[in-house]
């Protein structure tokens, strides 16, 4: 007779999940940047001039990414878009502190920013998930059909290419 040696799996409510990953990102985010910020400066030995280059490239990547991942997450997966674009961003991260010249440097951030922009629409696509598309109606400017939000009054998406702009 084999012993089942599982332990029991509780699943965490959507809400319970959405604020352990926000608390997460918003802390692991802001102390990557934090200690990136002080390597670059004192162990790469990086100018301003390459400490804005950075910044630059990393939303250059994330202007020119933004749509194309979020088709991706729109007709894949928005739960795999989250989790992919959190590992590249993490594999971003961990080039950060690997690399020590700056063109390499200058591609890791361009990574994190393609990283991001799988995270970025997609996160926001879950919190408000299907329950908060507009209809047709809503669309075409013909004032609120479930919600009662001036926001959904407004047409809140374009018919003939359908993008959508988030309020």
């Amino acid at each position: 007779r084999e012993t089942d040696w599982s332990l029991p799996m509780h699943r965490l409510s959507a809400r319970t999940t959405w604020y352990a990953y926000e608390a997460a990102t918003s802390f692991l985010g802001m102390l990557a940047f934090t200690v990136t910020a002080v390597y670059y400066v004192t162990d790469v030995g990086m100018s301003p001039l390459q400490l804005v280059l950075v910044g630059t490239l990393m939303e250059v990547a994330i202007f020119v990414f933004e749509i194309p991942t979020g088709i991706v997450a729109d007709v894949h997966s928005r739960r795999l878009s989250i989790v992919f674009g959190t590992f590249v961003m993490g594999i971003a991260v961990t080039l950060f502190g690997a690399l020590d010249t700056v063109w390499p440097i200058l591609a890791a951030n361009a990574l994190w920013g393609v990283g991001y922009t799988f995270t970025s629409g997609a996160t926001s696509a879950r919190t408000r998930g299907p329950a908060s598309r507009p209809s047709r109606r809503a669309s075409a400017g013909g004032g609120p059909t479930t919600r009662t939000s001036p926001s959904s009054w407004a047409p809140t998406s374009c018919s003939p290419c359908r993008w959508s702009r988030s309020w």
